[in-house]
């Protein structure tokens, strides 16, 4: 995918977070790294997408209180979407 649309969801497991990312996926062009601390969520999340878009599912466990690790998540970002409580 040339033109993929990269996007960066912070709080992709929670209950706004879930809708926010399965949004975004109706659009092909674009690739989503999903962030949540929780890698047994974010897996029940890639799950639960449709067969096509997995791989366009990128899930990331990460804390966001760790900059560098926040600062990685958003790297080569078109758009980040933080829909988590905890900023």
């Amino acid at each position: 995918m040339t033109d993929a649309v990269k996007i960066t969801v912070f709080g992709a497991t929670g209950h706004a977070g879930r809708h926010i990312t399965r949004l975004l996926l109706e659009d092909e062009r674009v690739e989503i790294t999903a962030c949540a601390r929780n890698a047994d969520r974010l897996n029940e999340l890639r799950a639960s997408v449709e067969e096509t878009d997995k791989d366009r599912l990128h899930p990331v466990p990460l804390d966001i209180r760790n900059g560098k690790n926040v600062e990685h998540a958003m790297s080569g970002a078109d758009l980040v979407v933080g829909a988590t409580s905890q900023w």
